[in-house]
C-alpha cells in the first residue's frame, strides 16, 4: 500500500472536507463557517485590529459572492505587527493549536511580554474556533474554525507560513486600508486590493471557478507561492519586539 504525502491527504481530506455530505449536511456546516467567521472577525474588530479575509474564503467572498462550499474552514489575514496581546489574552480559550503549525495563546504571550529583542520566532499564526455553552463547536466531528494568517514583512512583500512553505503577497496588496463586500446581508471586510492579492494567490485564472482544482499548487504559475526555505535562501524569523526579520 502506497501512503499518501501529508499534501495528498490535504487535498483529499481538507480541500473537500463535506464531498460525501448530503446538500442539507453542507448547507449546516456552511451557515456554522459563516458564524465562526463572523465571530472571529468581530473578536479581532474589538481590539482593533485590521483584518480582511483571506485565501479560498476571499475567493469566494469577493467572486461568487459567497464561501465555497466543501472548504474545511474560513481564512483570515492579519498583519503581524499588528496583533497584540490584549487580544490574545481576551480570547485565549478561542486561540486553539497543537503549537506547531500555529501559536499557542502562552507561547505568544510569553514572547510580547520577554523583555528581550533578540528574539525571533519562526513566522506563525493562530487558529479561531467558537465556542457553544463552554464548549467547542463540531460539525460530523469536524471543528468550526478560522485559520488567522499573520502576514510577515519581507522586503516589498508580505508572507505566511504554513505547514512547511512560505506563501506570500505583494505588500501593497494588504498594507493598505481594507474594503468591504456584503454577502448575505453582511459586511465582510477585503484586503486593500484583494483582485492584485487573489492574483497573487491564484494565479491570472483566479476569476474563474476550476472544479477540480484541490489546493495542488505544483503546476500553477502563481506569485504567491508555495515557496521553500531554499527559495528565500534559508527560514525566515521575525522579532515582534523590533518589527525586524532574518534569514539564516
Amino acid at each position: 500500500m502506497e501512503l499518501l504525502s501529508f499534501f495528498e491527504f490535504y487535498q483529499l481530506n481538507e480541500m473537500n472536507i463535506a464531498r460525501n455530505w448530503k446538500d442539507s449536511e453542507k448547507e449546516e456546516f456552511l451557515n456554522l463557517q459563516y458564524e465562526n467567521l463572523i465571530e472571529a472577525l468581530d473578536s479581532l474588530k474589538k481590539h482593533k485590529i485590521k483584518a480582511w479575509c483571506d485565501c479560498g474564503t476571499l475567493l469566494g467572498l469577493y467572486r461568487d459572492k459567497g464561501l465555497i462550499s466543501g472548504d474545511s474552514d474560513s481564512d483570515i489575514g492579519v498583519l503581524a505587527e499588528d496583533m497584540k496581546a490584549d487580544y490574545v489574552d481576551d480570547f485565549s480559550d478561542n486561540l486553539t493549536s497543537n503549537g506547531s503549525m500555529f501559536f499557542t495563546p502562552a507561547a505568544f504571550l510569553k514572547i510580547c511580554e520577554a523583555d528581550d529583542d533578540t528574539k525571533y520566532v519562526i513566522p506563525k499564526g493562530f487558529k479561531y474556533q467558537m465556542k457553544k455553552k463552554g464548549k467547542f463547536k463540531t460539525f460530523k466531528g469536524k471543528p468550526i474554525m478560522s485559520d488567522l494568517f499573520m502576514y510577515y514583512p519581507h522586503k516589498k512583500d508580505r508572507l505566511y507560513l504554513y505547514v512547511s512553505d512560505y506563501f506570500r503577497t505583494h505588500g501593497a496588496n494588504v498594507e493598505g486600508a481594507t474594503k468591504k463586500v456584503t454577502v448575505k446581508g453582511q459586511s465582510f471586510p477585503l484586503p486593500s486590493n484583494p483582485e492584485k492579492h487573489l492574483e497573487a494567490t491564484y494565479g491570472k485564472g483566479w476569476k474563474t471557478p476550476d472544479p477540480n482544482f484541490k489546493g495542488n499548487y505544483a503546476k500553477a504559475e502563481v506569485y504567491g507561492g508555495p515557496l521553500k526555505t531554499k527559495d528565500l535562501g534559508g527560514r525566515y524569523h521575525y522579532n515582534f519586539k523590533t518589527g525586524k526579520y532574518v534569514i539564516k
